[in-house]
């Protein structure tokens, strides 16, 4: 899904690790770590550890979800990342 909103995003515990179509390919975000998807971008979680807490904001709280095609393979929990 794409929203037409930046995304202001913590992340609570635990890990995962997101593509978000850029250079940099899969980002391994992990507890602690803040950051904010611009709008229009299409995150893909391609996996998570046990535990995982994301604290999203969407300003404002009326606004358009637009589908989007699935991700090319399925979201995989997984142990640590390297």
């Amino acid at each position: 899904m794409v929203h037409p909103q930046h995304e202001p995003m913590v992340h609570g515990s635990a890990w995962n690790r997101s593509d978000f179509g850029c250079r940099r390919g899969n980002i391994c975000l992990r507890a602690g770590d803040a950051m904010t998807i611009g709008k229009r971008i299409v995150p893909n979680q391609t996996a998570y550890s046990e535990g995982y807490i994301e604290i999203e904001v969407c300003i404002p709280a009326d606004y358009d979800t637009i589908p989007d095609d699935a991700p090319e393979k399925p979201l995989e929990k997984v142990g640590w990342p390297d």
